[in-house]
């Protein structure tokens, strides 16, 4: 428990270091609030090198682990019948509004790939300031997603609508 404590510790103190130089990057109250980044240095219990690129690649997993999710509306699995199901219940335009989700998904692995290569700690700071920022403007899109998925699979389970 102790070096679970010891590394949210050091990690936040890392942080708070790296925001005194780089402005730009957000609180870590509000990463944590969105991406439960402090959960994941306990659990992994370790002292991340440099908190800014770990805050990157860690920001990149949160919005990464919709990716499979949405993309599965848009060409589902074959063999995978939920998929299969669940690919009728958006229309085209429901299916183009996910494409511009993907889109932006995938531009954040591509702009993160490059910060990869340069680990510039400025640009990074500023990565993680902008996908933070423009999370919460696609987060309405998906809770309108699985609202409606969510409505549906009630529906079928329970034969009742809401």
């Amino acid at each position: 428990m102790q070096e679970h404590l010891e590394a949210v510790e050091e990690f936040t103190a890392r942080y708070a270091k790296a925001r005194a130089t780089h402005r730009i990057l957000p609180e870590l109250a509000q990463v944590d609030a969105e991406w439960e980044i402090l959960e994941t240095v306990s659990r992994e219990r370790h002292f991340p090198r440099n908190a800014v690129t770990y805050t990157r690649s860690h920001a990149l997993r949160a919005i990464n682990s919709w990716a499979g999710y949405l993309h599965e509306f848009i060409l589902p699995t074959p063999h995978n019948a939920v998929a299969l199901e669940e690919y009728n219940y958006f229309d085209d335009k429901e299916k183009e509004r996910i494409v511009t989700v993907l889109n932006w998904i995938m531009y954040c692995n591509r702009e993160a790939n490059l910060l990869q290569l340069d680990e510039d700690d400025a640009k990074s700071a500023a990565f993680v300031a902008r996908i933070l920022s423009e999370w919460g403007e696609r987060k309405p899109l998906l809770r309108e997603l699985l609202t409606k998925n969510t409505a549906i699979w009630r529906e079928k389970a329970t034969g009742r609508q809401q």
